[in-house]
């Protein structure tokens, strides 16, 4: 099983998502930043790593939310998924991963349509709530 780390990143009760491009799994669909931990990287590394190649960012403050699996084309994955309430630097695209990024208030996040996994909707609810 592959291990995968995500990240929502929270702001003025907004969460930002990428519409996933074409070429990649999930094409279309609202997704987490974040992928594949790479052999012999920690968890904190493999975030870190990610989120800078696909959005530009260094996160600073985070906490896990959620472990799930999932199956895509390469087989089964497990999801660590973190909340990230403070990075440095401005999320933009930053590889060809995403061709939209966007800011969701978390009501409507919970309610869209396509997601690239229904296991982000009971935790965009939970966080939904919280606020």
């Amino acid at each position: 099983m592959t291990t995968c780390v995500g990240a929502l990143m929270i702001r003025d009760q907004a969460v930002l998502l990428g519409r996933r491009a074409a070429h990649k799994s999930f094409p279309g669909c609202w997704d987490i930043p974040g992928g594949h931990v790479e052999a012999g990287e920690d968890l904190a590394s493999a975030l870190a790593r990610e989120l800078a190649e696909e959005i530009g960012v260094t996160p600073l403050a985070w906490r896990l939310l959620s472990r799930c699996e999932f199956e895509d084309e390469d087989g089964w994955s497990e999801l660590l998924i973190y909340q990230i309430d403070n990075w440095a630097g401005e999320p933009v695209l930053a590889n060809d991963e995403h061709v939209e990024l966007r800011w969701f208030p978390l009501a409507d996040a919970c309610d869209l349509g396509r997601l690239a996994s229904e296991e982000y909707r009971p935790i965009l609810r939970s966080l939904r709530d919280a606020i």
